[in-house]
């Protein structure tokens, strides 16, 4: 017998089936950001936080809260409870903490594939931003190349 547990949450049905957790998308693709994953998640942070993780592999902790706009001390709070959580694992790099998604984590495939579908709604400007990492300055009077569409 398998229990599947429907929860309504705006714009998704989530469904929790013993093995795992789906998310299903019946709305439109909005332009502006949301917290796709109220109701889960504790905070909008964790979310922004997680989603970063998946997408870069790693992140500091300002470097994250730099990105979204947020205050680093909320971000460095949400890290430490989602690494207390066994979410998250870090280490020591010099004086700067790395974090990244705990491979050893129980629901690491399910939390990806939520993550992944909760990606799909934000807008395409973000997630731009998100996949386009630079980490040395650009050299000084480089011409800007406009990105090209992926194919």
């Amino acid at each position: 017998m398998r229990i599947i547990l429907r929860i309504h949450i705006p714009l998704f049905v989530l469904y929790i089936p013993l093995y795992g957790i789906y998310l299903s998308y019946i709305g439109k693709k909005s332009t502006a950001h949301m917290f796709v994953l109220r109701g889960i998640l504790r905070a909008e942070s964790q979310e922004k936080i997680l989603i970063y993780l998946m997408v870069r592999e790693s992140g500091y902790g300002k470097a994250i809260a730099e990105f979204y706009g947020l205050s680093t001390n909320s971000v460095q709070k949400q890290l430490a409870r989602l690494e207390e959580d066994g979410v998250l694992v870090s280490r020591l790099i010099g004086k700067l903490r790395e974090y990244q998604l705990n491979p050893r984590y129980p629901f690491l495939a399910p939390l990806k594939e939520l993550l992944k579908t909760a990606l799909n709604v934000y807008p395409d400007s973000m997630i731009q931003k998100l996949t386009m990492v630079r980490s040395r300055p650009r050299a000084a009077g480089k011409p800007i190349v406009e990105n090209r569409p992926r194919t």
